[in-house]
């Protein structure tokens, strides 16, 4: 029988293919899919450079279901809402799934109310979504989940960069600009720098050298202050 919340899968596979029984889920018995540990890694795609992404080199994830499962697996880990683009990048690490697909399936999971797409474009699991998760998470090859866990780790640490190290440009009444920086760590805010630009192109700069390395900036502000007279 199904699950009376697995309205996703209600018209997408089989009972052959899958089944919850006392809360557990079996997916994909029979089709001969083994839990993979050998294939290439490749370089994350949130490293500095950005370069290339961590995409399986061969192709587990054979149906929209298993996209299903895959974009649910995701949202589940993520530290905080995600946008499209970024839950498009994580989901296509395999190369079984394409751009279409990939979107229809995430459409569905909002209509079917296991994902909430918020107006400012953020997606988030639902309770729903996440009780199916932890049902079905078992049904992705080891190798999709591994990889996933690799890239999901690197984009919430990407997250948590961004939310410690701010800057913002704002213009002033005479014309010249204000370069607000902020630097905080996992406890508290750490610096709250104020800056005037007499230029947006100066500003704009500040404000960007300052993202690339604010603990040298910090660090040599606090040996300033500290040193001896």
């Amino acid at each position: 029988f199904r699950h009376p919340d697995n309205l996703l899968l209600s018209t997408e596979r089989s009972l052959f293919h899958f089944s919850v029984c006392s809360g557990n889920a079996s997916v994909c018995q029979g089709k001969g899919l083994a839990d993979f540990s050998l294939y290439k890694w490749s370089d994350l795609p949130y490293n500095v450079h950005r370069k290339g992404g961590g995409n399986m080199d061969a192709s587990f994830i054979h149906d929209k279901l298993e996209i299903k499962f895959l974009i649910l697996y995701i949202a589940a880990r993520v530290s905080e809402p995600i946008p499209m683009e970024g839950m498009q990048e994580l989901t296509l690490c395999d190369s079984g799934i394409d751009y279409f697909s990939f979107s229809e399936c995430l459409n569905d999971l909002v209509q079917t109310e296991h994902l909430t797409l918020s107006p400012e474009g953020l997606y988030a699991i639902t309770p729903k979504g996440l009780r199916n998760s932890e049902i079905c998470e078992s049904s992705l090859p080891m190798s999709v989940r591994l990889l996933t866990d690799r890239n999901v780790a690197a984009y919430n640490q990407m997250l948590l960069r961004r939310a410690q190290v701010r800057s913002r440009v704002v213009p002033r009444e005479n014309g010249t600009f204000t370069v607000e920086l902020r630097f905080s760590d996992d406890v508290d805010q750490l610096m709250h720098l104020e800056l005037m630009a007499a230029t947006e192109e100066l500003a704009r700069d500040l404000a960007a050298r300052f993202q690339k390395n604010p603990e040298q900036v910090y660090t040599q502000l606090m040996n300033a202050l500290f040193s001896p007279q």
